[in-house]
């Protein structure tokens, strides 16, 4: 560890995960819990596998990581939840995303001194805009379907019950690289490489656009 402070990195073996861990590492000790861990790890970083809707897992998880590496986190970045694009509702986003952070930030509480708790939650929860107005933090939100929905739940109780724990809710665009991973531009990609009708106008309203962020952002 050499000493460096420590970054608790949930959903650390996914995408914008695996790749914060890797732009942190220099920096920061990184220690990850995810439902599975990766198969390969270059950075000598701690994986934990957890299931986040127990919380008996949870806290035994926790429980491990304080006694290995103390009870002071600089910054836990929360990035498990629950996502589906078919727009549904569906018990997972209460169990994954809501009661799972829910029991994430009680058990990190028990454990540990938090200087902050970030909270990946998306640009999708804004009420949309006319043409030419921009989107900032204090943009009216708009609950819509059951992702973004999910993700004000999320925000609502971290402001009730985040106690010490400094809270700030990050509200990720959609984020791709160099081999796409953003399911809506990958589509679009395709309309227009195999000459689809569609591949002409935007695909939805055309008076709204889509927040995209590269992966390096």
């Amino acid at each position: 560890m050499e000493n460096k402070p420590v970054i608790l990195i949930t959903g650390s073996s996914g995408f914008i995960g695996s790749a914060l861990a890797r732009r942190l590492s220099p920096h920061y000790y990184i220690v990850g819990i995810d439902s599975t861990k990766p198969d390969y790890d270059p950075l000598g970083m701690s994986h934990y596998e957890v299931d986040i809707t127990s919380s008996e897992n949870m806290e035994k998880t926790l429980a491990e990581i304080s006694g290995k590496f103390g009870p002071r986190l600089i910054s836990v970045i929360h990035l498990i939840a629950y996502y589906s694009f078919d727009g549904a509702e569906d018990e997972r986003y209460d169990a994954i995303t809501y009661e799972g952070t829910k029991s994430l930030l009680e058990t990190l509480k028990r454990f540990f001194t938090v200087e902050q708790f970030i909270f990946s939650s998306s640009m999708l929860v804004y009420k949309p805009t006319v043409p030419g107005e921009k989107i900032t933090e204090t943009s009216p939100v708009q609950k819509s379907w059951a992702y973004p929905n999910s993700k004000l739940k999320v925000e609502d109780m971290l402001q009730r019950e985040h106690g010490d724990i400094p809270i700030l809710n990050l509200r990720i665009a959609g984020v791709y690289d160099e081999t796409c991973h953003q399911p809506t531009l990958a589509h679009q990609i395709l309309r227009i490489h195999e000459g689809w009708v569609t591949s002409v106008p935007f695909p939805g309203d055309a008076d709204h656009g889509q927040a995209m962020l590269h992966l390096d952002d």
